[in-house]
């Protein structure tokens, strides 16, 4: 399983149906994800980059800085599971 921070600007319900009990909504187009999906196209495949969707997947193999509680505590348990 990976992290990943997805950037969607026309912020869709589609990260939140394709990633429904791993997706963390840092704020209107940003999300972070857990993926059993090995790489970032994969992930953008899955989001429909196909059918022209504009967005950005970007692995997260270490984070840190200042943030709501509630996204750390995210985080923290996807890396313990």
């Amino acid at each position: 399983m990976s992290n990943y921070l997805v950037f969607m600007p026309e912020d869709n319900e589609r990260v939140e149906h394709e990633f429904p009990h791993a997706n963390y909504r840092i704020e209107s187009g940003l999300w972070a994800i857990k993926s059993d999906l090995p790489t970032c196209a994969e992930v953008c495949e899955r989001l429909g980059i196909e059918d022209g969707n504009t967005m950005v997947v970007v692995p997260m193999n270490e984070y840190y800085g200042r943030f709501d509680r509630a996204l750390w505590q995210r985080l923290d348990s996807w890396s313990k599971a």
